[in-house]
């Protein structure tokens, strides 16, 4: 049997070979290509202190409402 025949790339079949070897049946399983961290992300802090916005955390509607309930 060859890659060939099962319609793979040899790259596919050692990492695939590499996996088994290293963890079993278990490194077989398709795994997340998503990145573990990303180094540009905005710091929490920073998007906790912005997410209120300069509204406080309201829409200019609710804002709205707000005003004319409190003048009522």
């Amino acid at each position: 049997m060859s890659c060939r025949y099962f319609g793979i790339s040899r790259q596919a079949y050692c990492t695939w070979y590499r996996r088994y070897q290293a963890e079993g049946v278990e490194g077989l399983r398709t795994r997340s290509e998503a990145p573990k961290t990303c180094p540009n992300a905005t710091h929490v802090e920073v998007v906790a202190s912005t997410s209120q916005g300069p509204l406080g955390g309201q829409t200019p509607y609710e804002r709205l409402k707000q005003k004319t309930t409190a003048q009522a």
